[in-house]
């Protein structure tokens, strides 16, 4: 997505990377930093003028040192008997 947008040249685009996090966020602190920075370009460049851009600083940087901060666990995997990708009998 971060490749087509800035191709198009049409809005500012950034690429957040978060530290210890690869393709796709674990950490509570850094999903909800990236569905708050999605939400915020979204209204500022897709509603029209009025929101903020989103910001440049990485807000929840200093939780992760905090205790606790890496016992986030992925989320279980379907074993196949249902769930999002369960396909029909």
């Amino acid at each position: 997505m971060h490749r087509h947008l800035k191709t198009l040249g049409q809005a500012p685009v950034r690429l957040v990377l978060y530290p210890g996090e690869g393709h796709g966020n674990r950490r509570a602190a850094a999903r909800l930093d990236f569905h708050l920075r999605m939400l915020q370009w979204m209204e500022h460049y897709l509603q029209g003028p009025g929101g903020a851009p989103p910001p440049f600083a990485l807000d929840y940087a200093e939780q992760l040192d905090a205790p606790g901060a890496n016992d986030v666990q992925p989320p279980p995997r379907s074993n196949g008997q249902g769930g999002l990708f369960a396909h029909p009998s």
